[in-house]
């Protein structure tokens, strides 16, 4: 089943807000890429941001971007492609 030609990666933050706010927020991913050749390849990523209080962070700049969110809720992202 696993080759060199599997790349599984996880993925987990954390971040802390200082000011005492509890405005934290942790994310979790997963991603799998399938090498078909040396050019080509099959893709799946997934990651959830879980903001707490006021936090508004997103998955803005990661594979499965462009969700927004309001602040303390949670963000979910998949990606598939070839």
């Amino acid at each position: 089943l696993f080759n060199p030609a599997n790349e599984i990666a996880v993925m987990y933050g954390y971040l802390h807000d200082r000011t005492g706010n509890g405005n934290n927020a942790q994310q979790v991913g997963l991603s799998y890429e399938y090498f078909l050749s040396k050019s080509s390849l099959i893709y799946m990523a997934a990651g959830l941001i879980d903001n707490r209080n006021q936090a508004a962070y997103t998955l803005n700049g990661t594979e499965y971007s462009g969700i927004e969110v309001t602040p303390g809720a949670t963000a979910r992202g998949i990606i598939i492609g070839l």
